[in-house]
């Protein structure tokens, strides 16, 4: 029988290191970084090129540490840790919450400051961000989700475990518990806001669910539910937008207008747009590096966002190709981890981890290219943010342990 915990004891680092995984992740950071540096035409004039390059290098090198970390030690120590760790997110997320409804809605400040220094950061609409002097930006909930992961993973493994039969009744107090843990930090996330990074947890969840072994008629139910919605929004959107209005705030909605009525709202659809002029324009070479680029383009968000876009505009058609299949790489390398795992705590954490990388990786993409609405969802590992690369390296190190315990029960097999 399964057992629900990892094995408690450590890998032997040089036998069963995934180098795979590594050269994978060596190749994304090179390009991250290579981009970084080419976008310096579209970002110039608000950030410094060479400090965005230290920092990135920077949250790669601490990122690795983390992953060594988790590596070397072992997974054992992995639930109770995100338990301590989920705890500590949710007070910082609840102090985002209070900063963004009080000092942003009911008292009109900028927020609370301390003399010049001002600890929670407001960008572009949102209340996401610790800010950390010195340093930079803390984002709790890109961690958040990592702890999502973690902690629903136990939660379904423990459910699964010598489990003969799946009831309703049973299969009901799994989502319970899960909708427990998962949305009181999905709903602060949602109010700073972030829809974004809301859907990247719903899909993950989405993921694990389906892979739980529950009864199929919840399945049918869960689908029936997600269709329901989507189509009732819709039909509200195009037939009757003011009932609409009065539960999704005109800031989520104009990214639709932008998206589906490009040219009725031009400056919802002015990212979309511009990027895709840029890309069209640089052609199958791009425009290469330092070489000049017509004044009349414009990438905003050129080092998070649209990095991908900034990538067809210097290097063209081939460059996008490049990033894809690095991108495509590490998806079907995970899902090879996942199908290789012994243990169901390692499945469904593989499961959930896919699930968030394959779908920031559609959206982004998706996106740029104009077939899906903007959310904000930057591209893994390559776009610019610490949080979102160390919480990301922080996966890799648990899946590096994954890797090293299966090929350990191989060889012992």
């Amino acid at each position: 029988m399964n057992k629900l915990r990892l094995k408690k004891e450590k890998p032997n680092i040089i036998n069963f290191v995934d180098k795979k995984l590594i050269v994978i992740l060596v190749f994304l950071m090179c390009a991250s970084l290579l981009l970084l540096y080419s976008s310096a035409p579209y970002i110039a004039s608000n950030f410094s090129v060479k400090s965005l390059l230290i920092k990135q290098l920077m949250w790669f090198c601490i990122g690795s540490v983390v992953l060594m970390f988790f590596m070397y030690n072992g997974n054992e120590f992995v639930v109770p840790f995100f338990k301590l760790l989920y705890i500590i997110l949710m007070v910082l997320l609840i102090f985002l919450c209070i900063d963004s409804i009080i000092f942003q809605k009911i008292w009109p400040i900028r927020g609370l400051t301390f003399g010049s220094y001002d600890p929670i950061l407001f960008v572009n609409g949102a209340t996401s961000w610790y800010n950390i002097p010195g340093i930079g930006s803390f984002q709790p909930s890109e961690f958040m989700k990592i702890c999502l992961i973690v902690l629903n993973a136990n939660i379904i493994a423990e459910h699964n475990e010598n489990k003969d039969t799946s009831t309703y009744q049973d299969d009901f107090r799994l989502l319970l518990k899960m909708a427990k843990i998962s949305l009181p930090p999905m709903l602060l996330i949602f109010l700073q806001p972030d829809t974004g990074l809301v859907f990247i947890i719903i899909i993950s969840l989405f993921f694990m669910v389906c892979s739980a072994s529950i009864n199929k008629g919840w399945l049918i139910t869960i689908f029936s539910v997600i269709v329901i919605t989507i189509s009732v929004f819709f039909i509200l959107f195009f037939f009757q937008p003011s009932i609409l209005h009065q539960f999704i705030s005109q800031v989520r909605l104009s990214r639709i207008y932008g998206w589906i009525y490009p040219d009725q709202y031009p400056a919802y659809s002015y990212q979309a747009t511009q990027s895709i002029i840029a890309m069209g324009s640089a052609g199958l070479n791009g425009y290469g590096i330092n070489n000049a680029i017509p004044a009349a383009l414009h990438i905003s968000e050129a080092h998070t966002d649209f990095i991908f876009a900034m990538t067809g505009t210097i290097f063209g058609g081939i460059g996008m190709l490049i990033v894809f299949g690095l991108q495509f790489a590490l998806t079907t390398h995970l899902m090879t981890t996942a199908i290789k795992a012994k243990q169901l705590f390692e499945k469904y954490f593989m499961i959930g981890t896919i699930g968030i990388i394959f779908y920031q990786q559609i959206q982004n993409m998706g996106m740029v290219l104009n077939i899906l609405p903007i959310t904000g969802i930057t591209l893994p590992l390559v776009s610019y943010g610490g949080s979102s690369l160390i919480s990301y390296f922080l996966l890799f190190g648990i899946t590096m342990n994954i890797y090293a315990n299966t090929k350990n029960s191989i060889q012992n097999y």
